[in-house]
């Protein structure tokens, strides 16, 4: 029992260290333009542009629309990323997050991961959406009952 709570401990440790790291995380000069007195950030290698900060805590089946297609930030048009998207802009080089000087640094509430459009087939379950968990930048199954966060994109 000792061990198993020490081996806990350690993991926590580990992922506090790693989470501490990222604030180191920076793009390549000029990648991230931010704009819109600060609320948005605009991604020049992919055309994107994206809230600035991510929002955080809904059921995986109103996120998008609660967070994204409703808001009307900077004239709306708001929606979930793709996996692939909401991955273009993790800093893997560091194991953690996202450019904390172009975007506002993760939401640390409970490290909820931030839910995608992405969904995938699980046998017994269907299709179950995708996201990231942001403390160790992984992909994860989201839950129908657990909270996420969300970090809005568009065109």
């Amino acid at each position: 029992m000792r061990t198993a709570r020490f081996s806990f401990m350690m993991v926590l440790m580990l992922a506090a260290t790693v989470w501490a790291s990222s604030a180191a995380a920076k793009s390549p000069p000029g990648r991230y333009v931010i704009t819109n007195n600060g609320a948005t950030v605009e991604d020049w290698a992919t055309g994107l542009t994206w809230m600035r900060q991510e929002l955080c805590c809904f059921p995986p089946n109103q996120a998008e629309k609660l967070a994204c297609t409703d808001s009307k930030l900077a004239g709306g048009g708001w929606r979930a990323p793709t996996l692939r998207e909401l991955s273009g802009i993790l800093d893997r080089g560091i194991g953690t997050l996202v450019d904390t000087e172009a975007f506002a640094p993760p939401n640390t509430a409970g490290f909820k991961p931030l839910l995608t459009s992405t969904v995938h087939f699980v046998k017994g379950k269907g299709l179950v959406p995708r996201g990231v968990g942001m403390l160790l930048a992984i992909f994860v199954d989201i839950a129908p009952t657990e909270l996420v966060g969300v970090r809005c994109v568009r065109p």
